[in-house]
């Protein structure tokens, strides 16, 4: 089972590939670029390396519609990652001209993560 710290690298890798500039991809380079240590090597150990170099491109609404995670950026930078099935119940949309996100429950984890450990 993977631990709370993998699941995170992994949810964080999915995201900033979908927020990237960067039109084309490989497996290798996505590997490099966001995972490290134990993801890292089990990702590139289910694939050969001739399709860890395969060029392709990230098909965002697809992605987005298998990750079934939504994300906002609110005006201070603050960045709040929802599963759809949240939205309507615990995470509330509401405006037409100018969107406000409100968020309540109860907090079960916490914790300080730096920039990006590699």
């Amino acid at each position: 089972m993977e631990s709370r710290q993998d699941k995170d690298q992994i949810t964080s890798s999915i995201i900033s590939v979908r927020g990237s500039q960067r039109p084309s991809w490989s497996l290798k380079a996505f590997a490099n670029e966001f995972l490290n240590g134990k993801v890292k090597a089990k990702f590139l150990q289910n694939s050969t390396k001739e399709t860890q170099s395969a060029v392709f491109k990230i098909d965002k609404p697809l992605l987005e519609e298998q990750v079934s995670l939504r994300v906002f950026r609110l005006v201070d930078d603050v960045v709040v990652m929802a599963p759809f099935d949240s939205i309507d119940h615990s995470v509330k949309i509401t405006g037409k001209k100018e969107r406000i996100l409100t968020c309540k429950g109860p907090v079960v984890e916490e914790k300080v993560r730096s920039r990006r450990a590699r």
